[in-house]
């Protein structure tokens, strides 16, 4: 049976659900969503 690992079993889940929050709120250009999403990536890695 192949385990599955969802993001929110992660340690980093409620960071990353901040970072999103963020996101949300605060993304106006290409730019900062670019910046936003390279966070999360880092985060993630």
């Amino acid at each position: 049976m192949a385990l599955v690992l969802l993001p929110c079993d992660l340690p980093t889940w409620p960071t990353l659900q901040r970072h999103l929050t963020a996101m949300k709120r605060e993304v106006r250009t290409a730019g900062q969503l670019k910046d936003a999403l390279l966070k999360i990536y880092n985060l993630c890695k």
